[in-house]
């Protein structure tokens, strides 16, 4: 799996390549920090990244480590993108942890299709997330299934959260990675790993 050891201040786009090949950055910066990806400033309020695998059926994994402190909203969303084809189409699978909704975290999917989308499945977990906490999300793309897995660190190893069939018209897309919103309180990113299935 990718470690992402680099120095410090060096764009995940300069990075010498992870398994699945070279990283291009589609929104924002990201950069090597301490060894482990950060999203340092974000377009169009994503900081997102992916590798062409040349494969559409994959089974990507990421390690997110929430902050030492959380922002004045308390927020947390980052994850793994699934099926990039362009800005416009798209799977995102995110950790989503809120203030307004205390107690109640999440595991979200969003799907964009022709520019069109949002959340179109989730699952609470409770009081899930906690400061400075790895968390691995894992999840595999199978023709038009995508199921989802979480490794919480409990030592029961990664449990399976949820399955979702996404849109046929993202089955071309061969791209995955990591992505995270600006409201974000400053996850960071280890752990990289994608394969075929």
């Amino acid at each position: 799996s990718g470690t992402f050891t680099d120095a410090n201040g060096i764009s995940l786009a300069a990075h010498t390549a992870e398994p699945g090949g070279a990283w291009t950055v589609h929104n924002g910066t990201i950069e090597i920090q301490a060894n482990k990806a950060d999203p340092t400033a974000f377009t169009s309020a994503l900081a997102r990244a992916t590798q062409n695998l040349g494969e559409s059926d994959v089974e990507a994994q990421i390690v997110v480590t929430t902050p030492s402190a959380w922002n004045a909203e308390g927020r947390l969303r980052a994850g793994l993108v699934m099926r990039y084809i362009d800005a416009n189409n798209y799977i995102q699978v995110r950790l989503f942890r809120d203030v307004s909704q205390p107690g109640a975290d999440e595991i979200e999917v969003l799907q964009f299709v022709g520019g069109t989308g949002g959340i179109v499945h989730k699952v609470q977990l409770g009081p899930m997330y906690a400061l400075s906490t790895a968390y691995t999300l894992k999840a595999q793309a199978i023709g038009n299934l995508l199921m989802i897995f979480m490794d919480t660190g409990d030592g029961n190893g990664s449990r399976p959260c949820m399955a979702f069939y996404m849109d046929a018209a993202l089955a071309g897309g061969t791209r995955f990675g990591i992505y995270a919103d600006e409201v974000d309180s400053g996850a960071v990113f280890d752990g990289w790993s994608a394969k075929a299935l």
